[in-house]
């Protein structure tokens, strides 16, 4: 019985070594990964390394009860979760504020205050002016020339080109004339990338309406066919002085002669198929029960380039007409929006397709300034 004992006394402590010996490996084993994980670059390493601890801590307590299979498994989990956390980057909630993309504008060198918001008012036979339209427009000098949409401007020309649709679509009244458009430039020069427009598309608010503009030019039509008088859509404006809203607005910029932001017309098209965008102000942004007119919004649009047209007569020679397919579609008050490319204007939206609201008309620019040069326009803006 003393040998029996004394082989079993051997034996048990033979197996007390193994698993101490066992134990310290198994804890050598841990240490060691904890340190390589802390040698390497991480986030939030001091919370990786208390969650390390308390996982070991709990693993390893001899008073715990001997674990089921399920618990080991987790605790397995847990364990290699945490020891991979700690030693890779991973990303940390903070509560910095959020970083606004900062990619390059669709158009660097564009100003985005150049695309104004017009209110147009017509006179009736008894002389009451009434808000008729609202549009886009762009300017194009320092002196506040404004290029626009003439069917926006000129309510004889619709029915003298033919342009019956927009006169009946606009409730156009009989015996009216053009009397004045108010001019709101946007608050921000800073214009939206390519991605925020095909992702978001934001709506920029616009400034007080705050100045008053006339019409100084419409292009003679006689020497055009009736096909090329329907396309050459465009007249000029030019401020010429404040509006009575902006008295009221406390800190308003003051009416400045030869002191507003421009942008260039190019007479260099784009190919076809090449990407552009727009900017203007649609009817649907804003709209409010009860006030058709009362909110402006700037949207833009990226499109392409489908084609080109010539006229059949004095534009035989020179492109007048692009037609481009918007990503989304271009809704009505939008007539008189600026299409750019590489910073400049090549042509000016006057109309869309009724069957597919994505495809567009605008004249160019090639056909506005060859107009403007012929008729005796173009060296006063500088062309």
């Amino acid at each position: 019985m003393k040998a029996l004992r004394g082989i079993i006394f051997r034996r048990s402590a033979y197996c007390c070594r193994y698993n101490v010996v066992m134990r310290r490996f198994y804890i050598f084993f841990l240490i060691s990964l904890i340190v390589f994980s802390c040698a390497m670059p991480s986030f939030g390493r001091t919370a990786a390394k208390r969650r390390v601890a308390k996982t070991v801590r709990r693993i390893l307590n001899p008073k715990q009860k001997a674990p089921t299979r399920a618990e080991l498994i987790e605790q397995a989990r847990q364990l290699i979760a945490v020891l991979i956390a700690t030693a890779m980057p991973i990303p940390v909630a903070t509560t910095a504020p959020v970083v606004v993309n900062t990619a390059p504008p669709a158009d660097p060198e564009l100003d985005l205050r150049v695309v104004v918001g017009l209110r147009c008012y017509e006179r009736d036979s008894i002389g009451t002016v009434l808000l008729r339209r609202k549009g886009t427009g762009v300017l194009i000098s320092r002196s506040g020339h404004i290029l626009t949409s003439r069917h926006l401007v000129d309510p004889d020309w619709l029915a003298l080109s033919g342009a019956e649709g927009l006169a009946k679509t606009s409730g156009q009244p009989n015996n009216v004339t053009f009397d004045h458009c108010d001019v709101a430039l946007p608050d921000s020069p800073h214009t939206p990338t390519d991605m925020q427009i095909r992702l978001i598309n934001p709506q920029l608010p616009l400034g007080f309406f705050l100045f008053v503009s006339h019409r100084v030019f419409t292009p003679t039509t006689t020497n055009l066919s009736d096909g090329e008088k329907k396309l050459l859509d465009f007249a000029l404006l030019k401020i010429d002085g404040p509006t009575p809203e902006a008295q009221l607005v406390p800190d308003a910029p003051k009416y400045s002669p030869d002191h507003f932001p421009f942008v260039r017309l190019t007479e260099t098209l784009p190919t076809e198929q090449t990407e552009v965008v727009t900017f203007g102000y649609p009817a649907e942004a804003g709209l409010s029960a009860g006030s058709r007119f009362g909110e402006f919004y700037l949207k833009g649009s990226i499109e392409q380039v489908i084609s080109y047209g010539r006229g059949d007569e004095h534009f035989r020679e020179t492109p007048l007409m692009a037609e481009l397919r918007a990503e989304s579609g271009i809704f009505g008050g939008r007539s008189g929006s600026p299409i750019f490319y590489r910073g400049n204007v090549f042509a000016l939206i006057f109309g869309t397709d009724p069957e597919l609201l994505s495809k567009n008309y605008a004249v160019t620019t090639a056909a506005i300034l060859r107009t403007l040069r012929e008729q005796g326009q173009a060296a006063e803006l500088g062309y």
